[in-house]
């Protein structure tokens, strides 16, 4: 299962012979193992035990043979720099890449995690169960607070800044492709409501109203930059708006006056511009 910035999964082995399980780099990984075999980190046991591992630049190894199962919580790097913020966790896991928790730290981590691994506990098939959105603040949270920092020292959780950045990429990179927010949701793995929450506390406005102003902005800079010269439609076109008459209310609405104006007084500035020249 993956989210933004959280992956999930469910790791079970019956195995007479050592094998290998890899975990790719830049993440942070929250393991927990039940085991009546035997299981290694970086030549650490790790029979009932977990903690955190930090895959940094090459792929960290488990090895594990007879009954085993585990579960894990990956958190990319980038998800723990905005939860962190100042907090070096570089220095923190330089000379140590596995972290055992304490008793106490045991009980806080599966406090934390239970709700968003109860449906993989049951079944790996229910992952649609879990409510993504809460969940992977719960997976970070539980993260920063197996990194032990005082409570003074830890920046609010703001995972809905994180996911906004996320999907603010996905729709620059694509503001002159045709694509819906239910595209955007499922290309970062949230639910609908849980982007809608982000887009409303970092720009008061839904996704599909950004995505609108992002394209619509973009339109009245080309007919101030060289709409004299160029159809106010090809211009709505290269945007993403299909649809003329649609495209005229909708710029009417936002600017208050029709995309004609705007280049028709573009075109006056420019005349007179012209006439003061000659003039002169």
């Amino acid at each position: 299962m993956e989210m933004a910035g959280v992956t999930v999964g469910l790791e079970e082995y019956n195995l007479p012979m050592e094998e290998m399980f890899c975990a790719p780099p830049g993440k942070f990984f929250y393991f927990r193992a039940r085991s009546n075999g035997e299981a290694f980190c970086e030549g650490q046991a790790l029979n009932g035990e977990f903690g955190l591992i930090c895959a940094d630049e090459a792929l960290l190894h488990f090895l594990v043979r007879g009954d085993y199962s585990g579960f894990y919580v990956a958190i990319d790097q980038d998800l723990l720099d905005v939860l962190l913020a100042d907090f070096d966790w570089r220095a923190y896991f330089r000379l140590r890449k596995w972290i055992s928790v304490s008793a106490e730290r045991t009980a806080m981590l599966d406090a934390a995690v239970f709700d968003l691994l109860k449906c993989l506990s049951d079944d790996p098939r229910n992952v649609e169960l879990v409510d993504r959105g809460e969940n992977v603040a719960l997976a970070a949270g539980a993260v920063v607070a197996a990194l032990d920092i005082q409570a003074s020292s830890r920046p609010s959780l703001d995972t809905r800044t994180y996911l906004f950045r996320k999907a603010r990429d996905y729709i620059l990179d694509r503001i002159t492709e045709d694509f819906s927010v239910a595209e955007l949701c499922e290309a970062l793995r949230v639910s609908q409501r849980t982007l809608e929450y982000s887009f409303a506390d970092i720009t008061a406005l839904s996704p599909k109203r950004y995505i609108l102003t992002q394209r619509l902005n973009r339109v009245r800079s080309d007919i101030l930059q060289k709409g004299a010269r160029t159809d106010v439609l090809d211009l709505a076109y290269k945007w993403g708006f299909r649809h003329p008459s649609r495209f005229s209310q909708q710029y009417r609405r936002h600017f208050h006056e029709l995309p004609s104006a705007t280049k028709g007084r573009l075109i006056g500035r420019l005349g007179n511009a012209e006439r003061g020249r000659v003039s002169k």
